[in-house]
């Protein structure tokens, strides 16, 4: 879309939305092929979920089980539900790590081939997590492949894939002190079973110097696999986080990314975390991350969820994309966490948190908020997915297939007084969320 018209509409969808009440009640998921959720796993005792849309519209949900020693025959592992249209239960794949622990999976299709990727090692080292990064073919006699030993700190891979091969990002710390990390991209061509050694795109300071760190990075790819877009958290002297992105574009001959310059998304004052991207229609790039408020006095952070749009080289301005803030509780996680889908030109970014004054307790809930229009203009309300308020539902993930049906997974707590353990992976499905559309009121300046 030319970037003059862009900014046309925008304009005029924000006088829109100045004249228009805000919509500050969740309204729930009520479309009427929406069905209930669905507990995947059953065993109250997972991490969080990946999914994967494959051909014929196929759903992969996939988690990691941390294995409980007082239940006979548990052990630790990644489970892997597959089916047309909704994952069956119980899980059709499972990746057993015996007493190894397991975390971070992600998963995608090349095409009819399901990939998944994950660490698994020693999750509650005294020090920091520290483990071996594997990759596995899902069904395959192929045994598990090591992409990188060892990696320290909250790794967790992202991987994707296009007729040029497979492609992994993730990031390790440069110690075990794990304060410090670097970006990774590895890459597997087409047709061979070798991993090539992992490249560093980005050191730990390079950003933000003299130290720093790179966190919890998200790619995008092309359809073409020409491109890729990556976003990750970073950290500096101060452990003020920002949310930056860069841009690689692929090289036949070698095999390889030339990546651009980073570029910092999140305004300088604000404390940016967990971002995302995902890849619309003509090529348009939408991030979104979570900007967190300190009120004094208040423990909890009020967090916001932020979007920017790249159309034709030019980035827009970051927005709140709900101008009423979510809390988190201080159980498991502290911070909300993103899931994003884009499909032509829908696009959907769901989070978790629960609403309240400030310092208000809560259940976490999975809201979410689409697009019709490429990230031009959003829904006027939220809502509201997991329908589960005496319950914490966590980490959604997103997918929308080719029938227009949205696919959401999460994590949630299945109940009693310990919140760091008993959680279930949980799926739902239905039409899109229908609603007023218009642009959020609140901009945010960029310098």
């Amino acid at each position: 879309m030319n970037t003059n018209l862009r900014a046309s509409l925008i304009t005029v969808l924000l006088i829109v939305a100045i004249t228009t009440p805000v919509l500050a009640a969740d309204r729930d998921w009520g479309e009427s092929d929406v069905i209930d959720p669905v507990n995947l796993s059953n065993s109250g005792d997972v991490r969080q979920p990946a999914m994967a849309l494959g051909p014929g519209n196929q759903i992969a949900v996939a988690w990691s089980e941390v294995g409980d020693a007082d239940i006979v025959g548990s052990q630790a592992g990644i489970r892997i539900a597959v089916g047309a249209g909704q994952p069956g239960t119980p899980p059709l794949y499972t990746y057993l790590t015996g007493t190894e622990d397991v975390w971070g999976p992600d998963i995608t299709y090349n095409g009819s081939q399901l990939l998944a990727a994950w660490v698994q090692g020693e999750y509650d080292n005294p020090i920091a997590p520290y483990g071996v990064l594997i990759q596995k073919d899902v069904g395959s006699a192929n045994p598990p492949l090591v992409v990188m030993d060892p990696v320290l700190g909250f790794t967790n891979p992202c991987i994707a894939a296009a007729s040029n091969g497979i492609h992994m990002v993730f990031s390790t710390a440069i110690s075990p002190t794990w304060s410090q990390g670097n970006l990774y991209y590895a890459y597997r061509a087409t047709g061979t079973n070798t991993w090539e050694t992992p490249e560093i795109v980005v050191t730990s300071g390079q950003v933000t110097p003299p130290v720093g760190g790179v966190w919890l990075p998200h790619i995008a790819l092309s359809a073409d696999g020409q491109t890729m877009h990556i976003v990750w958290e970073q950290t500096d002297a101060y452990s003020i986080r920002s949310v930056w992105y860069i841009r690689g574009t692929w090289s036949a001959a070698p095999q390889k990314f030339s990546w651009g310059t980073p570029v910092r998304l999140s305004p300088l004052g604000t404390i940016a975390v967990r971002p995302k991207v995902a890849l619309g229609a003509a090529d348009v790039v939408h991030v979104t991350w979570v900007e967190q408020v300190t009120i004094p006095g208040i423990d909890r952070k009020q967090q916001y969820i932020n979007y920017r749009g790249l159309d034709q080289g030019a980035w827009s301005e970051a927005i709140y994309l709900d101008n009423e803030a979510v809390q988190v509780n201080s159980y498991r996680p502290t911070w909300s966490t993103i899931g994003i889908v884009a499909k032509d030109t829908l696009l959907c970014v769901g989070w978790h948190g629960y609403r309240g004054v400030p310092g208000a307790i809560g259940e976490e809930e999975i809201l979410l908020r689409c697009s019709n229009n490429n990230g031009l203009s959003w829904s006027g309300v939220s809502t509201n997915v997991s329908g589960s308020p005496n319950h914490l539902s966590l980490f959604p993930k997103l997918q929308i297939d080719d029938n227009e049906i949205l696919h959401v997974a999460w994590e949630e707590h299945q109940g009693g007084a310990l919140y760091t353990t008993n959680y279930d992976t949980f799926f739902r499905h239905g039409s899109l969320p229908q609603g007023r559309v218009y642009l959020p009121m609140l901009f945010k300046s960029f310098s």
